[in-house]
C-alpha cells in the first residue's frame, strides 16, 4: 500500500456527520507507516456534479487523474485512519500534483500552514 493509491473502503459504519457507505479513498499516510501498521490514514473522495468549484480543503480530481469512472472531490476535512481490512480493492495511484493539492488541503484543515512554506 503506497502513499497517494487510490483504493476503494467501507467506511461504514458511519457515525454522525462522519462520511458514509462504500467510496474511493486516497492512502495519504506514509509509506513506511503504511508497511508496518495495520492501519492506513485516508482522504475520501466524493463524486463531483456539474461545475463544482475548486475548495481549498477539498481539491476536485479530474476522472483521468484519478483512475474513476467521474471527477471527485477529495474531502481532506474528513481524514480518517483505518484498518486495512475494510480497503477493498486499489483503482490505481496519483501523480505527485495531484498529492499536492491534497497535502495543501490538509495542510489547511489541520492548520499546519504555519509550520510549512508553500
Amino acid at each position: 500500500m503506497v502513499r497517494g493509491s487510490v483504493v476503494w473502503v467501507t467506511l461504514d459504519p458511519a457515525q454522525g456527520a462522519e462520511i458514509p457507505k462504500t467510496r474511493p479513498c486516497v492512502v495519504v499516510s506514509r509509506d513506511v507507516a503504511n508497511e508496518i501498521s495495520r492501519t492506513v490514514t485516508v482522504v475520501p473522495l466524493s463524486s463531483v456534479r456539474g461545475r463544482a468549484t475548486e475548495r481549498l480543503v477539498q481539491p476536485i480530481l479530474r476522472s483521468a487523474d484519478s483512475h474513476l469512472p467521474k471527477d471527485s472531490r477529495a474531502l481532506c476535512d474528513q481524514v480518517r485512519t483505518i484498518d486495512k481490512g475494510r480497503i477493498q480493492q486499489t483503482v490505481g495511484i496519483l501523480s505527485e500534483a495531484i498529492m499536492r493539492a491534497i497535502d495543501r488541503g490538509l495542510i489547511l484543515h489541520l492548520k499546519l500552514e504555519d509550520y510549512l512554506r508553500f
